[in-house]
């Protein structure tokens, strides 16, 4: 009977012993995981953030350079598919004048009034039953009276890249986040059941 005791005794005192770590370790990995996914989608949403605003800039640097107001500049095919070639994604622009009339482009994208007062504006709408990453960048230009006026480049794009990249990242970061708690989990089985060794002698 002391001898039963004893044997639950260890068991128990083992049990506990792996709650107290294994438990602890199993939410601290989730976590740790989840920050280092959300901190990767930041830089890699950042980095897609900059190659629209890019786009928005050359587009508007085309604007200036043609010497032409907004509302009679038109790009050429050529320019359009070299700007907006992408194989994984569609890539839609649109210029507006500071009335929100649609001047050009290649897709009617909407430009809302309340975001006409920011100089950049980036949010995420859908078109065409697909859900895009919409950049509305506020320009101007001079007429020959040498007055500033406003207008909008809009620029979106479809989300492929970027939902193949996100979905890269999490695989990266999670098989070894499991390998490292099934290596954990092993080595602290194998520590306390080793450093428990000595009850055995008591027997």
């Amino acid at each position: 009977m002391a001898n039963l005791l004893r044997l639950n005794s260890r068991y128990t005192l083992r049990r506990q012993l792996l709650l107290w770590v294994i438990i602890p370790m199993f939410v601290l990995i989730p976590l740790d995981t989840t920050i280092l996914y959300k901190v990767g989608i930041h830089f890699v949403n950042q980095s897609f953030d900059d190659s629209l605003e890019d786009m928005a800039n050359d587009v508007t640097a085309m604007v200036k350079e043609s010497g032409k107001s907004p509302e009679i500049f038109r790009m050429s095919d050529e320019t359009e598919s070299v700007l907006f070639s992408n194989q994984y994604d569609k890539t839609y622009y649109a210029i507006y004048n500071s009335s929100s009339a649609f001047l050009s482009g290649n897709l009617k994208l909407p430009l809302k009034v309340r975001h006409a007062s920011k100089n950049k504006c980036f949010k995420h709408v859908e078109i065409n039953h697909q859900r895009v990453r919409m950049l509305t960048l506020k320009s101007t230009y001079q007429d020959n009276a040498h007055q500033s006026h406003p207008y909008f480049v809009v620029i979106a794009e479809t989300l492929n890249k970027r939902s193949n990249l996100h979905t890269r990242i999490l695989l990266a970061i999670i098989l070894p986040q499991l390998m490292l708690m099934l290596v954990c989990g092993a080595m602290l089985f194998c520590g306390v059941t080793q450093g428990l060794a000595p009850l055995n002698e008591l027997n």
